[in-house]
């Protein structure tokens, strides 16, 4: 069970960054109208080529962004804003 829980774990370890999803695809867009690789016609292999390295690139994105710069403010808060617990009043 564990192993088919692995890929979405990790998916939500990164998924903050995953915003850059939206931004990948315009530049995917950009890069393929500046070589000239647009397809005559949207083919099924095309799409999926085109998800497949958005979907690469964005990963990697995510977590570069997760390890190297988040983690960093993640750290911080406990420092910033110590955690409190409430006390219960019972009258």
């Amino acid at each position: 069970m564990y192993r088919l829980t692995k890929p979405l774990r990790f998916y939500g370890y990164i998924s903050y960054g995953c915003i850059y999803f939206i931004s990948s695809i315009q530049a995917f867009q950009d890069l393929f109208v500046d070589f000239h690789h647009v397809p005559a016609e949207l083919t099924v292999g095309s799409v999926l080529l085109r998800f497949g390295g958005v979907l690469a690139v964005t990963t990697a994105v995510c977590f570069l962004s997760r390890r190297y710069f988040e983690e960093f403010f993640l750290r911080l808060k406990d420092r910033l804003v110590p955690y409190v617990a409430p006390t219960s009043r019972h009258p």
